[in-house]
This record gives C-alpha cells, structure tokens and sequence, in this order.
C-alpha cells in the first residue's frame, strides 16, 4: 500500500469506531493498519504534523482521532499542542 492508501485507510478506521472530535485508543486499531511497525509509525507522526488528525496520550497511552469540522489548525503553525494538568 502507498502512503496515502494507508492514511486513508486509518481515517477510515478513525471514523468507523467514533465521530469527529472523539478520540479512541490506538491500540484499537493499530493491527489493522497495514505495514510494520516504523512505517505505522511514520505515517501517523506525519498525519499529526500535518494536523490531518490529534493525538493525546494519556497515562503513557496514545488516543487518536479525527478534528472536530472547524477546529482544524494551521500546519503551517506545527502540530497542535495540549497542555493536560
């Protein structure tokens, strides 16, 4: 699969478990997405960076999903930043 197949793919796979601006455990979904591990990996960091989806780790654990229609940013500006107190 091409890069863009497999970012495809896992927005597919985003939106098959919850709606735009819901965010779910990586690891849900992480066997379906085609390829080894570093190339898994380097797709989503991209995606991120290029603000195609948010990532939140939350007690050592990544969530992922898709922003909500409005709330996307500026890629321009880097990857979104959370501060969690």
């Amino acid at each position: 699969m091409t890069t863009t197949e497999i970012e495809e793919h896992i927005v597919s796979l985003i939106r098959s478990h919850v709606a735009d601006g819901q965010l779910i455990p990586l690891h849900r979904i992480d066997h379906q997405i085609p390829g080894g591990f570093w190339k898994r990996g380097e797709v989503i960091t991209s995606m991120w960076q290029r603000g195609l989806i948010d990532i939140v780790k939350v007690s050592g654990s990544p969530l992922i999903g898709i922003p909500w229609p409005g709330w996307e940013h500026d890629p321009k500006s880097g990857p979104r930043r959370l501060l969690v107190a």
